[in-house]
């Protein structure tokens, strides 16, 4: 496909620069990834720039075909102008990227504050949800100006993405506002290796309690002591919580604690696995479900029904402990009972969430909206 350069749109997301460049330690979250793959997925459609943190890069640079435009220090201790001067910073970042569009996926205060920027560009505004509580706890929660900048964000904004039916529903009934479903996407992987030589039960996300809940994953493990259990997630030494996870899973045999893990490597995780764990309390659209099923890896999700992104190649405990002991034994126990589970999940993958397929169907918004 000819790229038309008369179409520029820049991706809003500063937490994403570790990922145009590993080496500098930080990247963000499971939002910036995807904007990740999708704006580099787009560079033969548009011409894609996207305004990202200060890790000390030039003002502006190229990495992977897509313009990048440094905006304010992620990590900078806060103070009571900092976050003004932080608006007027990211207003020059956007100023410079002159896109046509402008698309962000981060929480609502930022939202809000990303939107009013565009408006005062003239320039059209997409904002695309990247969790369920940007439409319940974490919206409500703010005073009432940064609320209203939120809500006019999504009334005014030229078009609204939503990851699933139920984020649809949401937008539609709080704000009156109708938008478009795209689910998260990855390209392809390898053929992942046989499912007799899986050899772990995987968790992989941040070490926090109220949401990701990864003490529900020791539970498990020390439930099931007999099979090996791996997991994956980064450890912020100040936060209390996250040092006891540690210290709970290095005291276990069967735990392998890894902690953090490059982007680029993260993958490779996966294709062992005999089973991808996911014990969040809520989840927008979960990253890590999608990269177990492109390795084939069979997922059981103790409180996330994971018929809202479709269910094949997933289980189901329904907030029920003992079932995810027994569903998670099965998986370890029986390569036969994970295959079957493993292969129909990487064909709906294969049929719904490859990376082409989403890239596509943004494509299609985005040249609506240009137009």
């Amino acid at each position: 496909m000819i790229k038309d350069v008369s179409e520029r749109i820049c991706f809003v997301s500063p937490h994403i620069y570790g990922y145009f460049s590993p080496e500098q330690g930080y990247t963000g979250g499971g939002a910036e990834r995807q904007f990740h793959l999708l704006s580099t997925a787009l560079t033969d459609r548009f011409d894609v720039h996207v305004v990202v943190g200060d890790f000390g890069q030039p003002k502006r640079e190229k990495r992977e075909g897509v313009t990048l435009h440094r905006a304010y220090p992620i990590q900078s201790r806060q103070s009571p102008l900092q976050p003004i001067r932080h608006v007027a910073i990211l207003a020059n970042a956007m100023r410079r990227a002159d896109a046509d569009v402008y698309i962000h996926r981060g929480p609502p205060r930022n939202a809000g504050i990303a939107s009013f920027l565009t408006r005062l560009l003239r320039r059209r505004w997409v904002y695309h949800v990247a969790h369920d509580s940007y439409l319940g706890e974490r919206a409500d929660s703010l005073n009432y100006p940064v609320r209203r900048l939120f809500t006019n964000a999504i009334r005014n904004a030229d078009s609204v993405i939503a990851q699933t039916a139920y984020q649809k529903e949401q937008l539609q009934k709080k704000y009156n506002k109708n938008s478009e479903v795209i689910p998260n996407g990855y390209p392809q992987s390898d053929d992942p290796p046989p499912y007799r030589d899986r050899e772990y039960a995987l968790w992989v996300g941040r070490l926090d309690e109220q949401q990701k809940q990864p003490h529900k994953y020791l539970s498990l493990a020390e439930a099931l002591p007999n099979e090996t259990f791996r997991l994956v997630g980064p450890v912020d030494e100040q936060d209390p919580y996250q040092r006891r996870i540690r210290s709970r899973a290095e005291s276990l045999d069967n735990v392998q604690f890894v902690g953090s893990v490059p982007p680029t490597e993260i993958h490779d995780q996966y294709r062992y696995a005999k089973t991808l764990v996911n014990t969040s309390s809520k989840e927008g659209f979960p990253n890590t479900f999608l990269e177990a099923w492109r390795q084939g890896t069979p997922i059981v999700s103790l409180s996330i029904d994971p018929s809202r992104f479709g269910g094949a190649g997933s289980l189901f405990a329904a907030d029920n402990m003992d079932r995810l002991v027994t569903i998670a034994r099965i998986l370890c126990i029986d390569p036969d009972f994970r295959e079957r589970i493993g292969t129909a999940g990487k064909g709906y993958f294969e049929a719904n969430y490859e990376l082409s397929i989403v890239a596509k169907q943004y494509t299609q918004i985005l040249r609506t909206v240009c137009s």
